[in-house]
């Protein structure tokens, strides 16, 4: 039956009919281009044009306006009462999932949007129903150059001619794929759906993107009403906050961060230093740029997430610390400012020495030597309160904790500075 339209479109280009368009009908695996068929049963004609722009183009940037009533092929069905109208497009699905997010079709529906399914099989489907009247359309095959698709040309059938509204590819309810009608008349608003699947689960998407109108003078108009009608802003996460070590290899993460309609343009990523000693980051314009910690202290960042329309920002905080990526270590951490008579904690870390070395901590009034033996602890105790009395008021003091990982090594220890101030009266 294919072959017999065939061969009839081709006859109708011979007694000179004005069928030349060239849809871009996804056989190269691009998104087909939008176009609108009218159909007047009264007469026995129909008619359709090439809209110019594909789904992808659509998607991104909804709307549009066409005078059809210029146009030679459609003279026949100005002023005509009874037209009925509908539009479409699609977009196959290509076999590395690339364009997941986006493949599927647009339709129209004067019923609403429960006319329509979107579970992988029935967008398929009806995918396959929109391509194989665009494929009839095509009366002189779209070869995929530019010139080709840049024809967006028109023409009006009758019923021996492939292309024809009511043969057996198309129709209101497009041969019963659609469990209701498609079409509307003329001056009546029509809604226009795009239906995706990009999980693979039961059910995907049916999102209203507006409504088109026909009116009787013969100019179509997409009014932008739905979920397509503005842009999706990104969210953008900056990964987890992180504590590491000197000399390692710091991992940020944004590849968390999202899209909800995938539009206009995939997501592009910036990060920026706000605080730290300046690094270079390895890969700065990915989700997962990296540096290397070579210094101890507080690193914040921003990563800016853009969508080719709006932007989105959050912040991550990298702690380097002055322990080694790996080794033995110990490291304190204690309050900067005591008070004669109040009770504080100190604490301490260590890594990779045996938790039951003994450590000692000491003080020193000076900040340099350590006189004043505070306790002796098994190192795996990890903190001990301390009360420091009159004796030990200082500016410029400081706490200093030692291990001996092993009985014929050198004590590690680590320093802090402290001030000691004199109990308020």
């Amino acid at each position: 039956m294919r072959i017999f339209k065939s061969l009839l479109a081709s006859a109708a280009l011979l007694l000179g009919q004005p069928a030349l368009a060239a849809i871009s009908d996804g056989t190269r695996g691009d998104p087909s281009e939008l176009f609108v068929a009218v159909y007047d049963e009264a007469s026995g004609k129909s008619y359709y044009k090439d809209l110019g722009r594909t789904l992808v183009q659509f998607l991104q940037n909804p709307g549009g306006t066409y005078d059809l009533s210029s146009d030679p092929a459609y003279s026949a069905f100005l002023g005509k009462s009874g037209l009925v109208f509908n539009v479409a497009g699609f977009y196959p699905l290509k076999s590395d999932n690339s364009n997941i997010s986006q493949w599927g079709y647009l339709l129209s529906s004067s019923e609403g949007a429960g006319i329509l399914r979107s579970n992988f099989v029935a967008i398929d489907a009806v995918r396959q129903k929109i391509q194989y009247y665009v494929l009839d359309l095509n009366t002189t095959p779209y070869d995929g150059t530019p010139a080709s698709a840049a024809a967006n040309l028109s023409a009006a059938f009758t019923a021996s001619d492939a292309g024809y509204f009511a043969g057996d590819d198309w129709g209101s309810d497009l041969g019963g794929q659609v469990a209701g009608s498609t079409v509307a008349t003329t001056d009546t608003p029509l809604d226009f759906y795009y239906v995706n699947n990009s999980t693979g689960q039961a059910e995907g998407q049916i999102l209203k993107a507006g409504s088109w109108t026909l009116s009787s003078a013969g100019v179509l108009t997409f009014a932008s009403s739905g979920s397509l009608g503005s842009n999706q802003p990104p969210t953008a996460n900056a990964g987890a906050d992180q504590a590491v070590g000197l000399g390692v290899t710091v991992s940020l993460d944004g590849s968390a961060s999202s899209d909800p309609d995938s539009a206009p343009t995939p997501l592009t990523y910036t990060w920026t230093q706000t605080s730290g000693a300046n690094v270079t980051l390895t890969n700065a314009n990915s989700a997962t740029p990296s540096f290397l910690a070579g210094t101890a202290g507080t690193y914040d960042f921003t990563l800016t997430v853009n969508d080719g329309a709006a932007n989105a920002s959050d912040t991550v905080q990298v702690i380097v610390t002055e322990f080694p990526a790996s080794g033995p270590a110990v490291l304190l951490d204690v309050p900067s400012t005591w008070t004669v008579g109040q009770r504080q904690t100190i604490t301490w870390r260590y890594q990779e020495i045996n938790g039951k070395r003994k450590a000692t901590i000491k003080f020193a009034k000076n900040g340099v030597k350590f006189k004043k033996l505070i306790k002796t602890v098994p190192l795996r105790k990890g903190s001990i309160p301390w009360k420091p009395g009159k004796s030990f008021v200082t500016a410029n003091g400081a706490l200093q904790i030692c291990v001996k990982p092993s009985n014929k090594s050198k004590a590690l220890c680590d320093t802090a500075a402290i001030v000691v101030e004199r109990k308020a009266k």
